[in-house]
């Protein structure tokens, strides 16, 4: 992962995709961050189904707050703890650079949806799309949900 980094980190590489999904790198993922701090041409991350650590979880929060970049990002199936939620909740009122977010796969209970409902709602929040497939919601999640649509920042199809 750190050979794979190298050249991303280069600000003549315009790579817009970076997609890892199945890939074993969860170990080697701190590499990966530090090239999104550097890296303003990246657009699109795709990290799904890797098992992550809420420190993972942390440290790429920590790299996706940066203002000159338009991000999609996926983070399918990463088994996201409640911590991991509120780092999530506490990214998307921090910058407005996340437009799409997709969690499928990653059960979504009430607390975490009532985060993640309370950031969308925040005009501070630039997120125009929010994909939850396959993500078990419960009752109490989908009642939440429902109940925020009506307060959520318009939502606009985001260009591809």
């Amino acid at each position: 992962m750190k050979i794979l980094c190298m050249k991303p980190r280069n600000p003549a590489c315009k790579v817009q995709t970076v997609m890892l999904k199945d890939a074993e790198v969860a170990s080697s993922l701190r590499h990966l961050w530090m090239t999104l701090i550097s890296n303003r041409s990246l657009k699109h991350l795709h990290v799904g189904t890797i098992l992550m650590k809420e420190d993972d979880i942390k440290l790429a929060c920590e790299a996706l707050r940066h203002p000159n970049c338009s991000w999609k990002l996926r983070l399918d199936s990463w088994e996201l703890t409640p911590d991991c939620y509120m780092m999530l909740s506490k990214l998307l009122l921090s910058t407005t650079s996340i437009k799409g977010l997709s969690l499928a796969g990653n059960k979504v209970a009430g607390n975490s949806m009532r985060r993640l409902c309370d950031a969308w709602s925040s005009s501070r929040c630039a997120l125009q799309k929010l994909i939850l497939d396959s993500c078990d919601l419960t009752p109490v999640s989908c009642h939440i949900l429902a109940s925020d649509l009506d307060s959520l920042v318009p939502v606009r199809q985001p260009e591809d």
